[in-house]
């Protein structure tokens, strides 16, 4: 396995090293490190000062090049460790999606910004996982040694054709983790009891909704192997709130993004996003197959 971490090398990055090292110790992948920079702003020359501000440009390359080789230190032993990779010219985000090919995993950071600042700017983090063709894992906080037990949550809706289902069992291998699988029903409205079938409650027929839903959650994870095997689960709820409010007794969350985009995304947001932004625990985030 192939993974490119992005470093934000304008701020210590030492700590997010260590949070970052057991998630690549439990996958054993290869590391790959990318900053995406911007060079500073150079007023229009011509002439022989474009070699000086080449040269500039080089030595500044060359320095952020050697600290990431110490980042790769950090993430990695010597036989994991891949290649340091710096951009100049393009928007961070577009830069590290750009650069995915050929990796299984995107990790990035996230600086937790609120409020309309996020609405209108968003945040790099939020832009990989929106846009990124491969998984890509928000590290909130980090992960246990390989040494240890993980448990995992999977988000899976059973009204989407999202794979899902299938592909976390991959996953869930990959991490050495247990997983439960989880389908939240939308909450069911009230109905009068004359409107339902014989003998039948309201809350009779919630039961036999959610019993119907976990028997097609093991449908959708027939493939996983009985290692990575948790429960089946099926709630009533808000997804975002019900899976966010069971973070806590788990040590990672997958959930799927639909790639939405536009107002509604601005305004409403997705589970997957909202789950990444909000989540106390890793999130991995796995798109729609091309």
């Amino acid at each position: 396995m192939r993974v490119l971490v992005t470093i934000d090398l304008s701020e210590a990055h030492d700590t997010f090293c260590a949070r970052a090292r057991p998630v690549l110790d439990r996958l054993g992948a290869t590391v790959d490190v990318l900053y995406a920079g911007r060079a500073p702003a150079l007023p229009h020359v011509h002439g022989e000062l474009m070699g000086v501000v080449d040269a500039a440009r080089g030595q500044l390359q060359s320095a952020w090049e050697d600290q990431l080789v110490e980042a790769l230190a950090l993430l990695a032993p010597p036989e994991r460790r891949g290649v340091p990779i710096v951009t100049f010219d393009k928007p961070p985000a577009e830069a590290i999606v750009e650069r995915v090919v050929g990796r299984d995993l995107v990790l990035v950071g996230t600086h937790g910004r609120q409020g309309m600042a996020r609405a209108w700017i968003g945040s790099v983090a939020e832009r990989v996982v929106r846009t990124c063709p491969i998984p890509v894992l928000v590290l909130h906080g980090t992960l246990p040694p390989p040494e240890k037990p993980l448990s995992m949550l999977v988000s899976v809706d059973l009204v989407s054709p999202h794979p899902l289902a299938d592909t976390a069992g991959v996953w869930a291998d990959h991490f050495r983790a247990v997983a439960d699988a989880l389908f939240v029903h939308r909450k069911m409205p009230l109905v009068d009891t004359e409107d339902l079938p014989l003998g039948q409650t309201w809350s009779s027929t919630v039961k036999e909704t959610l019993e119907e839903n976990k028997r097609e959650l093991a449908t959708r994870t027939a493939s996983w192997q009985a290692a990575v095997r948790g429960e089946m689960r099926a709630e009533l709820g808000e997804p975002a709130d019900t899976i966010l409010a069971e973070a806590q007794k788990y040590g990672l969350i997958a959930v799927s993004t639909h790639g939405r985009t536009g107002v509604t995304r601005m305004w409403m947001g997705s589970v997957a996003e909202r789950v990444a932004r909000m989540s106390p625990v890793p999130v991995l985030v796995i798109p729609p197959k091309p």
